[in-house]
């Protein structure tokens, strides 16, 4: 268990709730509008830093309130911890571990590694490569622990010769100092590359012991990442190939920040043309790896989001995917439904919590413990 006891306040239409977290599964009902997505909101803003659903923290504060705050208290280990955050119209950002002040988000997002499935989370993983992107690094920044730096100094360095392309661009000069941070950007992106392939290879390798186990679909499809530069010429040489495409661009069109991975089938990118019910099988069976290579290399737990999940899979995948993750020891799940009617039936197998909300208001439902 990650979190036992979460506390918010003016959080949406969620004045205050109090609620205790089963250690394995929480199930949150509730109509449309009524706050259940908006307590994992919360969840992602204590950890992420950032709604999953805006890019506005004002927009997740209540009306006629000026801040909102989120509270957890849980376990690491056996050994007990307390986070809390709180936002402000002005912009002010406080946060806490265990009373101490917390400068940088994240460490909150180390000490709380939380994976959501919120709608449209299956879409944009099929189809867009930023999407893809960021799904993988979350997983490398949970593993590889020196993953936030390399990542910061490689966007520092992407940041500062972008610049300097579009001062070459426009104001034309500046060109004699674009082999200084062309070899800067050639070794940060070495460094970023060699984590994110050391990760890589190691959810390939779950993806494929998984695929008897999760789906049928998933045999024969290898996983292969792509470095987002040529696999026939080193970085270096890309860069000056491209320079005066890159000028003109303003940008730089090759290295990590354009890495993607691909799920092949007899030599065919099978997102691209798998349909929509198999693509969320192929996609949840990376999820899957990524989880288990968290939970085998951490000696702490991982908190599951899932929002709406029956409107994001069928019976049988809601089925499939919630045996899974409660077949995984240190995952905690939380998801949330409309109605219990409209989940699988095997949830009524499942030890669980159960929460009803209505205007804002939990209200305990039947439980097992």
């Amino acid at each position: 268990m990650l979190i036992r006891q979460l506390k918010l306040s003016n959080v949406r239409n969620i004045a205050y709730a109090d609620l205790s977290l089963h250690p394995k599964l929480t199930i949150i009902t509730g109509d449309n509008g009524a706050g259940k997505s908006s307590l994992l909101e919360a969840l992602s803003l204590l950890a992420n830093g950032k709604s999953f659903r805006t890019g506005k923290v004002a927009k997740v504060i209540q009306s006629n309130t000026d801040k909102l705050t989120v509270f957890a208290h849980g376990f690491i280990e056996d050994y007990p911890f307390q986070v809390g955050l709180s936002r402000s119209l002005s912009g002010d950002y406080k946060a806490k571990i265990n009373g101490d002040i917390c400068q940088k988000q994240y460490e909150l997002t180390q000490l709380l590694p939380v994976f959501s499935i919120v709608p449209g989370f299956y879409d944009q993983i099929s189809l867009q490569r930023q999407a893809r992107l960021k799904l993988l690094d979350w997983g490398v920044f949970h593993v590889e622990h020196n993953f936030y730096s390399v990542w910061r100094d490689f966007n520092k360095v992407l940041k500062q010769r972008n610049a300097l392309l579009k001062q070459i661009k426009y104001k034309g000069h500046g060109l004699k100092d674009l082999s200084y941070w062309d070899s800067l950007f050639c070794n940060t992106s070495e460094q970023l590359t060699e984590l994110r392939l050391r990760y890589f290879k190691s959810i390939s390798q779950l993806f494929e012991n998984n695929q008897l186990d999760y789906s049928e679909f998933l045999q024969g499809i290898d996983m292969e990442y792509l470095t987002g530069s040529s696999k026939s010429s080193s970085l270096s040489e890309v860069l000056k190939n491209n320079q005066e495409s890159d000028i003109q661009r303003g940008s730089t069109q090759s290295g990590p920040h354009r890495a993607d991975f691909r799920l092949i089938k007899d030599k065919q990118n099978i997102l691209e043309t798998a349909s929509r019910g198999q693509q969320k099988i192929l996609i949840n069976g990376v999820m899957l790896a990524m989880i288990q290579c968290f939970l085998m290399k951490n000696n702490k737990p991982c908190l599951i989001c899932i929002d709406d999940l029956p409107s994001e899979l069928d019976s049988s995948n809601q089925e499939r995917l919630l045996k899974a993750l409660m077949a995984l020891e240190g995952a905690q799940i939380v998801l949330t439904a409309i109605t219990q009617d409209s989940l699988p039936r095997a949830i009524s197998g499942y030890n669980r919590q159960m929460f009803h909300v209505e205007h804002g208001q939990f209200q305990v439902q039947n439980s097992q413990q």
